[in-house]
């Protein structure tokens, strides 16, 4: 299991470095970096779920579903309170207080996740890997999203509030709608045919090196800020890699999670920052800057980390 997580650890590396490359040379501008998560959110990954559902789930395996996503959310709300606390205890200043606790809190389920899953546990794991992202995603635009807002209220003295409505449907999107249509076709003993599968196996195919290009672009435009320290940067550091993996081993005891499931569930809590706290920071007037220094530093980091808590939770 080491081994293969550091192979794949840096297999992933090697993409992110071709992306630096691509974005140093010029071959990425703005327009195409704000094109690419389109399609990796809209059509690439889900058209890697639709594979991964369509070939390694069953209905029996689906009546258990809710406990992976249900021992995520535990994992990821403990974990928010716990870097409120933090936050307070070693006074992050209120402007950067959302920030802080998202980047201490949550993992990049979508740009790290879903490649790593890929690439040490294959198919199989997957499927816990989706169940993963949609607990993730849900504390981040419900908590994480409002936290972060705040913080945006703080700094320009406004209210920036988003509509009951707004906030449903950023939650379903359309990889989470693609999960709760593979889930009610499973149900059904609906087959998806052949041409179908094909077609999303290709495009599928794109989500791992798409994301691992775009995060090298992301990080490549960081330039030498990233390496400035700011306060709360241990803090968020402990939090996002070993506090968040034993917080996700007691949530596993409690739910009775163990293997195959076990194992993809710490591994993916135990990932770097969500690219999305950066997206999110910069679209609502918080501070963007320390939430890329915070995606930053913990994306280096998790050369290490990754296949450390790929060992541990084995």
């Amino acid at each position: 299991m080491i081994f293969k997580s550091v192979t794949a650890v840096i297999s992933v590396f090697f993409m992110i470095g071709i992306g630096v490359l691509a974005a140093k040379l010029k071959w990425v501008n703005k327009e195409v970096a704000n094109f690419i998560p389109k399609i990796i959110i809209n059509v690439s990954l889900p058209c890697q779920l639709i594979v991964t559902f369509s070939t390694e789930f069953t209905k029996e395996q689906l009546s258990t579903a809710w406990v992976y996503v249900a021992a995520g959310i535990a994992a990821s709300l403990a974990g928010i309170l716990i870097a409120y606390i933090v936050a307070l205890l070693i006074k992050i200043p209120k402007s950067r207080r959302g920030v802080f606790c998202v980047l201490f809190a949550l993992s990049n389920s979508v740009f790290i996740g879903f490649p790593v899953a890929s690439a040490i546990f294959g198919n199989p794991g997957m499927q816990y890997a989706s169940f993963f992202y949609i607990a993730n995603t849900t504390c981040f635009w419900t908590f994480g999203y409002a936290m972060i807002t705040n913080d945006a209220e703080v700094i320009h003295g406004e209210t920036q509030s988003l509509r009951p409505l707004d906030r449903v449907k950023k939650i379903l999107s359309i990889p989470i709608l693609t999960l709760i249509a593979s889930f009610i076709l499973i149900l059904l003993n609906v087959s998806i045919p052949e041409l179908i599968t094909n077609t999303a196996g290709y495009l599928g195919g794109l989500t791992t090196p798409l994301s691992t290009l775009f995060l090298g672009y992301t990080l490549y435009n960081m330039g030498k800020k990233m390496f400035k320290y700011d306060k709360g940067m241990i803090s968020y550091i402990i939090g996002r890699f070993p506090v968040s993996f034993m917080l996700m081993y007691l949530s596993c005891l409690v739910f009775g999670i163990e293997g195959l499931a076990r194992n993809v569930l710490l591994t993916q809590m135990s990932l770097p920052a969500m690219i999305q706290t950066v997206v999110t920071s910069e679209y609502v007037g918080a501070d963007s800057d320390y939430a890329a220094r915070g995606l930053a530093i913990t994306t280096l980091l998790s050369l290490f980390t990754i296949p450390l808590f790929s060992f541990l939770g084995s």
